[in-house]
């Protein structure tokens, strides 16, 4: 056999067979896109079909306990560049934190007046119920509040209390500007005889530095002025017919009853707060597996149509 002749006919390749039925030839890339296409729409049928799978995750399961005092009516607070009330500011904030836990996170309402708790609603689920539990921190002022009066300290403990009783003792979230109206003298106020650290909890504060005027308002919510200094129970120092944020009070007692402090400042801030470890337990609930087929299917179509295969195939 001569040097320079080659045993390869025209339209043959070198191993005999013919041109473009190698690995990377016509056929083969039509059978595997066909094989990435069809399993492509085993997994869109699997993304329609959805399954779940029961898992153990932590989730936040808190019940937040609103103040609905009047003092909670003192505008010093700002959303989108204008005054509102304490109260305004802290339902905004729930609104927003609503919308932005996973779902599986559970929330219940609770109102605070006097020194009783209220609970509006069980912790429930925030997807499932978003629409319920928006309406209802709608409908949360203090033409609801029962009396005038605003014994904090009696009524964060009391609200511990609820919060053990029920099934799943989920933490405890107590939003208010602190002022103990009628003010509490040195010792005075119930005396917590619980366990430090025993529920999960959080006090957040709410209201300005600055000592302002008291709105009032009656039982249909027209207003009537200000609370005046006659009007209000004083204590030695006086100015309780004024409001600031009671920090020192909220930090004191959140140390004694082991719950955590902070100043809700930013309505955004509070979707994080709840969110944090400490207010999160570990629960069993359904993942959807829907999602991750429906991406897996396109990530196969987007490989059966482009030619980072083909690439493969030829070296």
């Amino acid at each position: 056999m001569r040097g320079g002749d080659s045993s390869a006919g025209p339209g043959r390749d070198g191993m005999g067979g013919p041109r473009g039925a190698g690995p990377a030839g016509p056929g083969n890339r039509s059978r595997r896109r066909l094989r990435l296409l069809g399993a492509a729409l085993l997994l869109l049928a699997g993304a329609v079909w959805n399954p779940a799978i029961t898992v153990e995750r932590p989730v936040t399961d808190v019940v937040v306990v609103l103040d609905i005092s009047q003092s909670m009516d003192v505008p010093d607070q700002r959303l989108d560049g204008r005054p509102v009330s304490r109260l305004a500011f802290a339902k905004a904030a729930l609104r927003e934190a609503l919308g932005a836990l996973p779902c599986g996170s559970r929330l219940g309402l609770a109102i605070f007046s006097e020194y009783r708790i209220l609970l509006l609603t069980a912790p429930a689920e925030v997807c499932g119920a978003h629409a319920e539990l928006v309406a209802l921190l709608g409908r949360l002022d203090n033409q609801i509040a029962w009396t005038n009066a605003s014994e904090i300290r009696k009524g964060v403990l009391n609200a511990r209390e609820a919060a053990l009783a029920l099934p799943e003792r989920p933490a405890l979230v107590f939003i208010t500007d602190g002022q103990e109206a009628p003010p509490l003298g040195p010792g005075q106020g119930r005396h917590f005889d619980g366990k430090p650290g025993e529920l999960r909890g959080l006090l957040l504060g709410v209201g300005g530095d600055l000592p302002q005027p008291i709105p009032k308002t009656d039982k249909l919510g027209h207003a009537l002025g200000l609370w005046s200094e006659a009007e209000v129970v004083q204590g030695a120092a006086g100015g309780q017919h004024l409001s600031a944020l009671d920090e020192p009070h909220l930090i004191q007692l959140a140390a004694e009853i082991g719950f955590d402090y902070r100043r809700l400042d930013r309505p955004e801030a509070l979707a994080g707060l709840l969110g944090a470890a400490n207010l999160r337990q570990p629960a069993s609930g359904p993942l959807a597996l829907g999602d991750g087929f429906a991406l897996a299917a396109l990530a196969l179509i987007a490989l059966a149509f482009s030619g980072g295969w083909r690439r493969s195939a030829r070296r």
